[in-house]
C-alpha cells in the first residue's frame, strides 16, 4: 500500500545486541547476577557512558496519551511521563523495560538516518523497535543466567514481566547451551 512503512536503522544481529547491552552493564558495574536499577542506570551510568544522552520528565504535556516515553535520535534526549518513572523506581515490569527500551535507542540510534521502507520490507535485525527491545531485555536479564532460571525465578531475581523472562530464557537456550561463550 501506498503511504504505509516503517523506519529501518543498521542491521544489527541479536548476538551483537546481546553483547553490547552486557557491556553497557558491565562498564555500569552491574554483574549478569543482580538486578539494574535502571533509573540509576538511567540518570547516572548512561550519561557518563554516552555524553550525549539527556533525559527528561514530562507531565502530559508534550507526549500524549498512547505514548509512556520517548528518544528523539537526533539529539539523543529520552523523554519519559513522570508516572511511568515513578512506577519504574516502585519496580513495576512493565516501566523498568520501557525505561530500558529508550536507553537501548538512545544508545543504538542516536544519530543515525533511519530509512523510509514500504511496510513489510523491514527485515527484524534492521527494525529499530526490535533492535531495542533486545538490547532492554539483554540489559534487564542477562540471558547467560536466564538459561538455567525458571521463568518464575527470572521474574523475581530480575523484576521482569513473564513475557521478558520467558524470552531471555529461549535467547540464553539458544545463544549459550550448556557453553559460557556463544556457540559458533
Amino acid at each position: 500500500m501506498i503511504g504505509l512503512g516503517k523506519y529501518a536503522t543498521a542491521p544489527m544481529s541479536k548476538r551483537d545486541i546481546i553483547l553490547l547491552a552486557n557491556a553497557y552493564r558491565k562498564r555500569a558495574g552491574y554483574s549478569n547476577e543482580s538486578p539494574i536499577d535502571i533509573c540509576k542506570f538511567l540518570e547516572n551510568e548512561l550519561p557518563s557512558q554516552c555524553p550525549w544522552v539527556n533525559y527528561e520528565y514530562d507531565d502530559g504535556t508534550l507526549l500524549n496519551r498512547e505514548i509512556y516515553a520517548q528518544t528523539d535520535i537526533v539529539t539523543g534526549t529520552i523523554r519519559i511521563k513522570n508516572d511511568v518513572y515513578i512506577r519504574a523506581v516502585n519496580g513495576i515490569p512493565r516501566d523498568r523495560f520501557t525505561i530500558a527500551h529508550e536507553a537501548a535507542h538512545s544508545i543504538l540510534h542516536t544519530g543515525q538516518n533511519p530509512l523510509f521502507k514500504e511496510y513489510g520490507s523491514v527485515r527484524p535485525f534492521e527494525d529499530p523497535e526490535w533492535q531495542a527491545n533486545v538490547f532492554a531485555a539483554e540489559l534487564l536479564a542477562p540471558c547467560k543466567i536466564c538459561k538455567d532460571l525458571s521463568i518464575p525465578e527470572i521474574v523475581t531475581r530480575y523484576n521482569v514481566s513473564a513475557t521478558v523472562a520467558r524470552i531471555q530464557k529461549e535467547n540464553g537456550e539458544k545463544f549459550y547451551g550448556d557453553q559460557s561463550e556463544f556457540q559458533g
